[in-house]
């Protein structure tokens, strides 16, 4: 099933709503399953968020620079929604990554 999903705003990242995952922190664990889980899906999740435009170290919370956390995880989210297979997943967002590298 094709994963879906909604935008993220700037208030996911200081509100609670019980019941409720925040898109980004789905967004999160899925990145870290498509890296490999672990210390690999970290580094792969990571990266990504860099490529997308995180540009904070992972203890910067991200409710710090929620503007700027928002353009990242909605950069993730346009590229896997309506992807269900997380090889492809993984390869739009490594081709993604290379060519914010290569206009680095």
């Amino acid at each position: 099933m094709p994963v879906e999903f909604e935008n993220i705003v700037v208030d996911d990242f200081s509100t609670f709503q019980p019941g409720r995952v925040a898109p980004h922190v789905k967004i999160e664990q899925l990145l870290t399953q498509i890296g490999g889980g672990g210390s690999d899906g970290t580094t792969f999740k990571k990266r990504i968020l860099k490529a997308a435009g995180w540009s904070y170290p992972s203890i910067h919370g991200y409710a710090k620079n929620p503007q700027q956390a928002v353009a990242a995880f909605n950069c993730v989210r346009d590229v896997i929604n309506g992807l269900d297979d997380k090889a492809e997943m993984a390869a739009k967002l490594e081709a993604a990554f290379e060519r914010e590298r290569e206009e680095a």
